[in-house]
């Protein structure tokens, strides 16, 4: 239902929790939204150096996301606000921002392989998330996450400058 109703430039995100859960139930609910968005990458947010949880974004197409494109728009005055929202939480550039980089859809393939895609007349999700409650995985999750990440992604697209201090910004 999403993709039916997101607009040709629109992207949709989903927050993935890696606390309290385990490797099986996050590769579910990846695998679930990637077979939607089959060109998706995933963001993380840290805990410190530890994984906590990440963010899909999707969207319709599969171009790159264009760095130069972004920084030059986050500058213009019509985006002082979301720059200031974006700097409250830590973000005070595009590198900033996507440096938080931590795969894609296609470079989790192998680790997804496997994975059961939640159905709406399936509630298997909702009972293997509860049964991993209070499990410390996060990190596990987050490594074998961003250990399957490709640099230079297929994602990402700008001058060799922007792209160089985009991978010098990514998290590890």
């Amino acid at each position: 239902m999403v993709r039916a109703h997101l607009n040709p430039s629109g992207i949709v995100t989903q927050w993935v929790p890696l606390y309290e859960t385990d490797p099986e139930t996050v590769k579910s609910e990846m695998a679930t939204f990637f077979e939607v968005f089959p060109n998706s990458q995933v963001f993380a947010n840290l805990n410190g150096s530890a994984g906590y949880d990440v963010v899909l974004m999707g969207r319709l197409g599969d171009e790159p996301i264009n760095i130069n494109s972004l920084a030059t728009r986050l500058q213009q005055p019509q985006y002082e606000r979301v720059m200031r929202s974006l700097s409250d939480v830590g973000f005070n550039s595009v590198y900033d921002l996507y440096g938080t980089f931590a795969g894609s859809s296609v470079d989790l393939r192998k680790w997804l392989t496997g994975a059961v895609i939640n159905r709406d007349k399936d509630l298997r999700l909702q009972y293997l998330a509860g049964l991993a409650l209070n499990r410390l995985y996060h990190n596990v999750i987050y490594y074998q996450i961003v250990d399957n990440r490709q640099w230079p992604s297929q994602t990402f697209a700008g001058s060799e400058d922007a792209l160089r201090q985009l991978a010098s910004a990514l998290v590890h």
